[in-house]
């Protein structure tokens, strides 16, 4: 069974030789994009849900802190490869912003996922309140990105 990073390397692999021409680059970025855009979203629904299914007791704590490490596993994999991309010459600048801002946001999801497994683990508060606040921040940046009307 292959890893998550090595799936995101494979990925990205893949995208960058398809990118040998100029049709192909601009269409490899695009599905980057917009695998990216439905990433974060996801990414956030599923964070939101784990931590609802535990809060409801549908999970026990050691189903949603793993499920958690899940989360952190992938969003750190698909950071690292499009850190990778963002290394390489094919971007503009406005797809060098784009990829870098969903790098962002992926760091929030990530501890967003973080702070709620240490509250399972601790049961501090304060660890729930950076959940709230890390919840807020990515779906404010996911709003921005994704051009969402609330």
């Amino acid at each position: 069974m292959m890893r998550h990073k090595e799936v995101a390397i494979l990925v990205l692999l893949f995208v960058l030789m398809a990118a040998g021409n100029t049709f192909a680059q601009v269409e490899a970025l695009s599905s980057v994009g917009a695998l990216g855009a439905g990433y974060m979203y996801t990414t956030y629904l599923s964070v939101g849900a784990i931590a609802d299914g535990h809060y409801y007791e549908v999970y026990d704590d050691e189903t949603a802190v793993q499920l958690m490490e899940e989360i952190k596993s992938l969003a750190d994999a698909t950071s690292d490869s499009l850190q990778e991309l963002l290394h390489s010459d094919i971007l503009d600048v406005e797809d060098f912003t784009f990829i870098n801002e969903i790098i962002n946001t992926l760091g929030l999801l990530y501890r967003e996922a973080e702070s709620y497994q240490n509250y399972i683990e601790t049961g501090d508060e304060r660890q729930a309140t950076l959940y709230d606040n890390y919840r807020n921040n990515a779906w404010a940046k996911i709003v921005d990105l994704l051009g969402i009307e609330e």
